[in-house]
């Protein structure tokens, strides 16, 4: 058994002992901006070192609460003891993999957790929810635009502005958040329709207006939504809103896809943050 330290080493609290940046971030960035690429577009100026929890520390020795939970996505904080042994545990026994290739007991009993825990109904049959691994939101918005194309035999995708779904070239078709993410792209994927979040009025105008007009449903192959807006605002959407999309879907034979990569894996007080909708129908 790998034994990892619980005790704290950061301060529990923000600590400058520097002006920001330090003499030390302020060598290292400018060494980045020669050799990186400029896409990667920074906020600021922290260079970070380590991380224990909440809690920052940048290569000055200054330390940071951060807010951000590394970018929404850490939601056991940085370097949790559970999650440093389990990675140690695992690198010491095998550290490549390729689950399209071969098949790997974590893989299954990941798969199985997640499964059991999917915000979908049981189905009648019997028949569990299945898993499709992936390396990040983006691919994961990739699979699902296929997978909802491949299984509805429809092309069309309705999306919302302010909404980020990743930067590859399908997910970036459906992102709305900042021009820049899409500037000097064109042609992205064609048959995507972006409307207004988070409101009835908006639902109303796609069913009343889009739908007789210039969008036949029976084309369209899946609405993707955030149950709560990241780069859009953090925007928590009307109440019935989602549910609401959830029966244009059923009545349609629409696939709702739900990009959970901010709003999931507990950081709203349920694994799912759609669980409520999902299960109340």
């Amino acid at each position: 058994m790998i034994e990892v330290s619980t005790e704290r080493t950061l301060p529990q609290k923000p600590l400058l002992i520097t002006t920001l940046p330090g003499p030390r971030a302020k060598e290292l960035v400018e060494r980045d901006r020669t050799v990186t690429s400029p896409s990667y577009t920074r906020d600021y100026p922290l260079v970070v070192s380590r991380g224990e929890g909440c809690m920052l520390e940048d290569v000055d020795g200054n330390v940071f609460l951060d807010l951000t939970a590394g970018i929404a996505v850490t939601a056991t904080g940085h370097a949790h003891p559970q999650v440093v042994r389990a990675i140690q545990e695992q690198s010491a026994n095998l550290l490549h993999m390729s689950g399209t290739d071969f098949y790997y007991p974590q893989m299954v009993e990941l798969a199985e957790k997640l499964s059991d825990r999917a915000p979908f109904p049981q189905a009648a049959d019997g028949k569990r929810a299945r898993v499709f691994f992936s390396n990040s939101g983006a691919e994961s918005n990739e699979g699902a635009i296929k997978l909802a194309r491949y299984y509805t035999k429809r092309s069309g995708i309705v999306a919302f502005l302010g909404a980020f779904h990743g930067r590859t070239y399908g997910a970036m078709s459906l992102t709305a958040s900042k021009r820049v993410q899409r500037e000097r792209f064109a042609p992205l994927l064609p048959g995507v329709t972006h409307i207004p979040y988070g409101t009835h009025a908006s639902l109303d105008y796609l069913e009343e207006k889009l739908f007789t007009t210039m969008l036949p449903p029976e084309e369209i192959a899946a609405i993707i939504v955030e149950p709560i807006q990241g780069e859009g605002g953090y925007i928590v959407p009307e109440d019935g809103f989602l549910a609401r999309i959830r029966n244009l879907c059923d009545r349609y034979g629409i696939l709702m896809i739900v990009d959970e990569v901010q709003s999931g894996m507990g950081r709203t007080g349920k694994l799912f943050a759609i669980a409520k909708v999902a299960n109340s129908g």
